[in-house]
């Protein structure tokens, strides 16, 4: 197994190391899960514990284990993948954050099953995602413009296939396909295309932001 190429899994009680199990890299996340709680309770005779993990972690099997289990867990959700994130951070109830200086800002939300899901937010990373965003779509606009012009000096003979090669192109280098729309005229080749708006609320949305769901109440 290469050095760079694995995955450590610490075991902690009160703060202390008990013991550690290490994996390969590109070892799928579910099978990990299942070995490193079956350890717990059986190697460790573990009854209670708080499961930690990264978004990596986040799938219905593994928080159903983990429940199966009788642990906790804490684990960093996937922002743009989420279901529960977008209704948090879209949620027009007025958004109050407890301030822990200018790098960290946090809030608490529960859902109806008394879930907690702890939602920190950097201002200054924000206002950082906010910028290489606006000009990665300006860069993007330049690169279609382009495409667009030069459709247009071939006066209707452009061929569909090579615009939408081109402009498939520009939106993958540069991750622009969430926030670009774009459609091009399959008689002649024209191009046009819009800034996704309902996209550009979201991603507004989620700016500097990162979540936490837990089941622990006594944190």
């Amino acid at each position: 197994m290469h050095p760079y190429h694995r995955k450590i899994s610490p075991y902690m009680c009160n703060g202390m190391p008990i013991g550690h199990e290490v994996f390969e890299g590109s070892r799928v996340d579910k099978k990990t899960v299942k070995e490193v709680l079956k350890d717990l309770k059986e190697k460790f005779e573990i009854g209670q514990c708080i499961f930690v993990g990264d978004r990596g972690l986040v799938t219905k099997e593994n928080l159903e284990e983990i429940e199966r289990h009788g642990f906790d867990s804490i684990i960093a959700l996937r922002k743009r993948r989420n279901v529960e994130v977008k209704e948090i951070v879209l949620d027009a109830t007025p958004h109050v954050y407890c301030i822990e200086g200018k790098e960290l800002w946090w809030r608490e939300v529960r859902n109806a099953e008394g879930i907690r899901y702890i939602v920190c937010r950097n201002p200054e990373v924000a206002e950082l995602q906010r910028q290489m965003r606006e000009e990665n779509i300006m860069a993007i606009m330049d690169e279609l413009n382009k495409i667009k012009g030069g459709i247009e000096k071939l006066k209707g003979k452009a061929s569909l296939k090579r615009v939408v090669s081109q402009v498939g192109e520009v939106l993958w280098h540069k991750h622009g396909r969430r926030l670009i729309g774009y459609k091009v005229d399959e008689k002649d080749g024209r191009l046009s295309y819009w800034i996704k708006e309902e996209s550009i609320k979201i991603e507004e949305a989620l700016d500097g932001v990162y979540i936490l769901r837990t089941e622990e109440q006594g944190m």
